[in-house]
């Protein structure tokens, strides 16, 4: 529990300090600047973009009148599965 406790304090620093960068550019008039650094210093660093929606689940899509969901469910009715599944003594 230390370490979790350790690693949240670590992250809230290291957000704290990268915003308090963020206004301080915003206040001097430097952002763009720093801005560009960021992303040069870290590009190499970052996902290549394919284009497509990362992690699209479909839960938020409607859909269209005999399309199939992009995931389906992954709950069963227990009823049905149940009912289809023979007890222990009968088999």
């Amino acid at each position: 529990m230390l370490g979790w406790s350790l690693l949240q304090i670590h992250n809230h620093h290291v957000m704290y300090e990268f915003f308090n960068g963020v206004r301080a550019a915003l206040q001097d008039g430097t952002f763009e600047a720093a801005s560009g650094g960021f992303s040069d210093a870290y590009e190499a660093q970052f996902p290549e973009g394919t284009g497509e929606r990362p992690r699209a689940r479909g839960y938020h899509f409607k859909s269209e009148a005999g399309q199939e969901k992009i995931n389906k469910s992954t709950w069963i009715d227990l009823d049905t599965a149940l009912a289809a599944k023979p007890a222990a003594d009968e088999a």
